[in-house]
Formats: C-alpha cells, sequence, structure tokens
C-alpha cells in the first residue's frame, strides 16, 4: 500500500537537520505534512533549535510530559513531545495530598492515601521562542 501525502518534499528538507539516529515519524494529518519526535531536557531544546520559530508549549496532564508544536513558514507541522523537564520558565510545583477513602462499615478504618501531585506555574499563555 502507497500513501500519499501532500508537501511530504518539504518534510525531507526538515528531516535533514536531525542528528543521524534520531527517531521520528511523518505523518498526513487533515492533508498537511506533520513531523513528530520525541524527545526530554536537553534534547528537546536541541530539537527546537534546530527549527527556528515560535513554539507553543502545552503541559498533557495524563502523560504528565510537555509538548511543543509550531507550523514552519512553508506549512509544515512540527511537534516534539515527552518532555518531562519542562521549560525554563515555568516552575515545577509538586504537592503531597492526603486523601480519606472511606470503606464499607464491615472494616474498622477508613483508609488514607496520599499521593504526590505534580503541576507546573507558568508565565501568562507564553509561546517559547527558539530554546
Amino acid at each position: 500500500m502507497s500513501i500519499r501525502i501532500e508537501g511530504i518534499e518539504r518534510v525531507f528538507s526538515l528531516v535533514t537537520r536531525l542528528p543521524q539516529g534520531a527517531h521520528f515519524s511523518i505523518e498526513s494529518k487533515g492533508g498537511k505534512p506533520h513531523l513528530e519526535m520525541q524527545a526530554s531536557g536537553d534534547v528537546a531544546t536541541a530539537r527546537r533549535a534546530l527549527f527556528p520559530g515560535v513554539w507553543k508549549k502545552k503541559f498533557q496532564e495524563g502523560c504528565q510530559w510537555w509538548e511543543y508544536q509550531q507550523t514552519t513558514a512553508d506549512g509544515v507541522d512540527l511537534k516534539i513531545y515527552a518532555d518531562r523537564v519542562g521549560p525554563k520558565s515555568c516552575k515545577r510545583i509538586e504537592e503531597e495530598v492526603t486523601k480519606t477513602v472511606h470503606v464499607p462499615a464491615c472494616l474498622a478504618h477508613d483508609e488514607v492515601q496520599t499521593q504526590t501531585v505534580v503541576r507546573w506555574e507558568c508565565p501568562e499563555e507564553e509561546a517559547v521562542d527558539g530554546p
């Protein structure tokens, strides 16, 4: 089976910027070429530096990681995901949360559970320009 992605030649020119051995995926989403890369910490910063422009950041609660997205001038969507370190402009805050779980009356005591919740404090919704 073959799949035709409009504008795939634009993606190839971007892929050549990646270091040898870098993992990435190319897809067509809504008819637009889409290049995704998984990276965290300094590697994510280096990947963003390879593609100058304004990156929009978003924290994914369910996965507990950051994603960065931008669209290049020639219409290729770029996405870097799975960054667990986060932007330098944001502060990671860990809080201990204690919950009381009520159990059936036949058991003597309610159960107390403690878990660590991570949240981030960032300046007002800002874009990340470059690394």
